[in-house]
C-alpha cells in the first residue's frame, strides 16, 4: 500500500516554472491526511477513486494544493467528485479570506460556509487559464475524466485560524438531469431556486466522506 501511494505523490511532483512541487498532504487508498492547515483525516467512500493531486501558485498571491476523488463511467464520464484544496496567501500580502455565513455546516466538529449552484454546462464553463478551476480541469483530462454537462455543485469553505489566510475549501459536485438545470446555464444559486434540490446535494456531500480532526 505504501508503494502505490509514493507513485501516487510522486507523480504529481512535476516541477513547471518555478512552482512549488511537493504535495504536503498524503493519499492511502480512500485516507487523505493533512497534518496541518487543518490537521485533519478524511476518508472517502469506496466508490470514488483518487485522480491524483497538484500544487501550484494561484495568481502570484497564495499557493494552492489540490485532491480529487471522482466517481467515474468506464470511459472517464465524472458522475460525482470531490475537489479538495488546501490554500493559504503568501507573505508578500496581506490579503484575507471573507466568506459571509449565510448558510455554514459542521463536518467533523468544523464548521464550514457553503454555496450550491447547478449548471446547464458545467464542463463547458469559461475558466480563466490561470485560475485553480481551469486547473483542476486540466489535472482530471490528463487523468482521463471528463466533467458532466448538467451539474449541481456545493462549495465549503473552512478558515483554519483567526488570521482569515488559510483555507480548506471542498467542493463536491455531480451529474444532474436537464430538467434539474434547466435554465442554469451559467450557474444559478439552488439554495435560493432550488432549496430541495441544493438540501440533496448537501447530503450526497456528506455520506460521502468523513472528515476526522487529528
Amino acid at each position: 500500500m505504501y508503494s502505490i501511494a509514493v507513485l501516487l505523490v510522486s507523480a504529481a511532483l512535476l516541477a513547471q516554472n518555478g512552482e512549488p512541487t511537493k504535495l504536503d498532504r498524503q493519499v492511502q487508498g480512500q485516507v487523505l491526511t493533512s497534518a496541518a492547515d487543518p490537521a485533519v483525516t478524511i476518508t472517502f467512500d469506496k466508490k470514488f477513486k483518487y485522480a491524483g493531486g497538484q500544487r501550484f501558485l494561484l495568481y502570484g498571491v497564495a499557493e494552492a494544493e489540490q485532491h480529487f476523488f471522482v466517481q467515474a463511467s468506464a470511459d472517464g464520464k465524472i458522475q460525482s467528485f470531490y475537489w479538495l484544496q488546501f490554500e493559504h496567501y503568501l507573505p508578500s500580502n496581506d490579503h484575507h479570506y471573507d466568506y459571509p455565513p449565510t448558510r455554514t455546516v459542521d463536518l467533523g466538529g468544523l464548521m464550514f460556509v457553503h454555496d450550491t449552484k447547478v449548471f446547464t454546462n458545467y464542463a463547458g464553463q469559461e475558466r480563466n487559464p490561470e485560475s485553480d478551476a481551469a486547473k483542476a480541469v486540466a489535472l482530471l483530462k490528463k487523468a482521463g475524466y471528463t466533467l458532466p454537462a448538467a451539474a449541481a455543485r456545493t462549495r465549503m469553505f473552512y478558515l483554519t485560524d483567526s488570521s482569515k489566510r488559510k483555507e480548506l475549501m471542498i467542493i463536491y459536485g455531480e451529474a444532474v438531469s436537464d430538467k434539474d438545470a434547466a435554465g442554469a446555464q451559467e450557474g444559478i444559486s439552488a439554495d435560493d431556486k432550488m432549496p430541495e434540490l441544493a438540501a440533496k446535494i448537501g447530503e450526497h456531500a456528506d455520506a460521502g466522506m468523513k472528515i476526522e480532526k487529528r
